[in-house]
């Protein structure tokens, strides 16, 4: 089980119509998270593994808005969080607290 989770949010401006920026879709997220170690464990998969962490992607198909970030082991998915935030462009908030990275 997760020591903590945050949610992965975009950082680009809503569309006109309301809602939230996409992240992608699910192709484009994997691609995009595959060069940092983050990959499925198996074709269709809803969960994404990477160093001490799993991100789980919504069931439907559409292009996602957002994503949960269950963390469990603090020491080494840290490095690979950060990266996800400079690299990607992506903000994590913590749900508990409130609190944004990368915003």
């Amino acid at each position: 089980m997760a020591n903590r989770q945050l949610v992965i949010l975009s950082t680009d401006p809503p569309p006109a119509g309301g809602g939230m920026a996409p992240l992608g879709t699910r192709r484009e997220i994997i691609e995009r998270l595959a060069p940092l170690n983050v990959s499925p464990d198996q074709e269709g998969s809803a969960f994404l593994y990477g160093p001490g962490f799993v991100i789980q992607l919504p069931p439907d198909g559409a292009p996602i808005t957002q994503m949960l970030l269950g963390i469990n082991e603090d020491e080494i998915a840290w490095h690979v969080i950060m990266r996800i935030v400079r690299e990607i462009g992506w903000k994590m908030l913590d749900p508990s607290t409130g609190q944004e990275l990368g915003a």
